[in-house]
């Protein structure tokens, strides 16, 4: 492949490498690297420069690289979209060796939905930043947070950041752009060569869209040798139509798994002015949780858009998870603690819990027909809850004691 002209990649914010490569033809490799930890790890960024020279089959190129602390996958990334945009050529996929998704990775806090953050494609310092935080859910978003003529370099950034740094106690999720954007089949490719636990769909209105998209993965899964159905799919419902399709979209296909409604574009689309109150999405909210209850998927509750407002937050919060719904969609770092403490089962709710299997348990023993509690009848449906609010507890980390052995 041959360098056509000058082309650059990356910033010069903090984690972050600013790749600028030139024509060298007949010259072979020129690469000077300008790093603060140049004597330290000047070996191994030059190691992984040329590496990504010689999967493109670079042999003669100019190289500028300006290092801010950038780890080895986003000097990769950086790498891959300087060279695509330098020889005007979109990035082979199909060169790729994909990671299957492990059972490690599958299984650990998967059921936990309390908390999904947004992480936006360009920065590779908020990606570093998400994976310390308590999160339950990291989003690596490819669309609202990604300008047009960035969607080249975040998807490759997301892809290398998802591929191999991404910590296996947390449910990774790659938001693509929608099904009807120029940027989607690219999306799609990297999300799936990537490896995520699940593709994060945003403005999805029936459910025709949805088997459309489960059928092109499944295709690419075949293809790539990952098991079918290995990666899962979230419905983000924007619009009116999504709410009117909200049942259909839930039961389209077995690949998904949560759904979830994204109110500020859902206002717009009724032409409802967006209150903190939030009244005008007050139907919405239960359509979405009622579809996603009808399909036993997860259902995902709004973004509350003021970061500064901790207290609207814990209110709008504590209205969703009375509602019914089993987390949130958070877009700052702030917001993740007050979200996860009010979708973990409190002490009171635990002990409630435990008392009702003990007394079920009780029943059983004597095969009494009806069973109260505090002059309460318990029926199924308690019982049920009780068990999945002790479920729940136990995979947010809280230790249960006392009757937590009744099953």
């Amino acid at each position: 492949m041959k360098i056509l002209h000058p082309a650059v990649a990356g910033t010069l914010e903090s984690c972050d490498v600013q790749i600028k490569i030139h024509p060298n033809d007949g010259q072979g490799q020129d690469i000077y690297i300008d790093s603060v930890v140049k004597a330290q790890f000047g070996d191994s960024i030059l190691e992984t420069v040329k590496e990504v020279l010689t999967s493109f089959e670079i042999v003669d190129a100019s190289i500028y690289i300006n290092d801010k602390g950038a780890l080895d996958w986003v000097i990769r990334a950086r790498m891959q979209a300087a060279i695509c945009r330098a020889t005007d050529s979109d990035f082979d996929w199909m060169q790729e060796k994909s990671l299957k998704i492990g059972e490690d990775s599958k299984s650990n806090n998967t059921h936990l939905r309390r908390t999904s953050l947004y992480v936006s494609g360009t920065s590779p310092v908020n990606m570093v930043q998400a994976i310390f935080y308590n999160e339950d859910c990291m989003v690596y978003d490819l669309e609202d947070s990604v300008p047009v003529t960035e969607k080249d370099i975040a998807r490759l950034l997301v892809y290398n950041a998802v591929k191999f740094n991404h910590p296996k106690d947390k449910y990774s999720l790659i938001r693509v752009n929608s099904i009807y954007s120029e940027f989607f089949d690219e999306d799609i490719m990297a999300a799936i060569y990537a490896g995520p636990n699940g593709i994060r769909i945003p403005k999805v209105e029936s459910a025709k869209e949805v088997r459309f998209i489960s059928k092109k993965i499944a295709n690419i899964e075949q293809k790539i040798g990952l098991e079918i159905g290995s990666i899962d799919l979230w419905c983000n419902i924007e619009s009116y139509l999504g709410v009117i399709n909200a049942f259909e979209i839930a039961n389209a296909d077995p690949r998904v798994v949560a759904m979830a409604l994204g109110a500020e574009d859902f206002t717009a689309s009724m032409k409802a002015r967006r209150t903190k109150q939030g009244l005008e999405i007050f139907h919405a909210r239960n359509t979405v949780l009622m579809a996603s209850r009808s399909a036993s998927i997860d259902a995902i509750d709004v973004v509350f858009s003021d970061i500064n407002d901790i207290s609207g937050l814990h209110e709008d919060t504590l209205l969703g998870r009375n509602l019914g719904f089993d987390g949130k969609t958070i877009i700052h770092p702030k917001q993740i603690d007050v979200v996860n403490s009010l979708f973990t089962p409190t002490e009171k709710e635990i002990k409630y819990a435990q008392r009702v299997l003990a007394i079920v348990e009780e029943g059983k023993k004597k095969k009494k027909g009806a069973i109260t509690l505090d002059g309460s009848m318990i029926d199924k449906p308690i019982e049920l809850r009780a068990k999945a609010i002790l479920d729940y507890a136990r995979a947010a980390g809280v230790k249960i004691g006392g009757a937590d052995s009744v099953d």
